[in-house]
Parts: C-alpha cells; sequence; structure tokens
C-alpha cells in the first residue's frame, strides 16, 4: 500500500531538481531498526526523518530541506499505517506499553 503526498512546500534541490510530491509505502518491520518508537508510536524528529527516508526511498539530506508542515503530514501518514487499532473492549488494556522500546537488528 502506498499514498501519494503533494507538498504544500517543493523541496528546492540543486539548481534543477525541485521535489514537490511523495510516495509513502507502508513501513515494513526493517525500516524500524535503530528507531526508538513510545506509546502513540511517537518518535525524536531525527527518527522521523529517517522513517521518512526508508518509505519515501528520499535521501535524508533531501527531507531535511523540507517544510515543517509538510514532515508533520508525511509523518502522520507513515503512522496511521502503525498505530494500534482502537480496542473494543476484547483486548487488554496494556497491549501497547508504555515504556518505550528500541528495535536491534539481528542480522
Amino acid at each position: 500500500m502506498v499514498v501519494k503526498y503533494t507538498l504544500k512546500t517543493p523541496i528546492a534541490w540543486g539548481e534543477h531538481e525541485t521535489v514537490t510530491e511523495l510516495t509513502v509505502r507502508r513501513p515494513t518491520a526493517g525500516d524500524f531498526r535503530g528507531i526508538e518508537l513510545k506509546r502513540n508510536v511517537e518518535v525524536s524528529f531525527d527518527d522521523m526523518l529517517t522513517l521518512a527516508s526508508r518509505t519515501t526511498g528520499t535521501e535524508k539530506a533531501k527531507l531535511e530541506r523540507m517544510d515543517v508542515a509538510d514532515m508533520t503530514e508525511v509523518y502522520k501518514i507513515i503512522s496511521n499505517f502503525i498505530s494500534p487499532s482502537p480496542q473494543t473492549g476484547n483486548a487488554p488494556s496494556d497491549c501497547w506499553p508504555d515504556t518505550p522500546f528500541t528495535s536491534t537488528s539481528t542480522e
């Protein structure tokens, strides 16, 4: 699954390149290597950029020039892919830990 997002403020890159749209794919488990994920899918801004780079295939250096409003929207797209489903009353209330965890690679 992918979502195309049109930037509100295009990213100027070099003299001849402008990024106007990003295609965000559903993240894989590997995209979270080294990312500290907290309750409600909260991450640091640097981790947000890393996830955006990994899920869009866009260099992190380009994304660092993205307008903050656009970055927030791109991260909302990513977090919608991974947010836990709303509870129905059948799941235990502690199914998502309060404590942060960091993914690690077993490679």
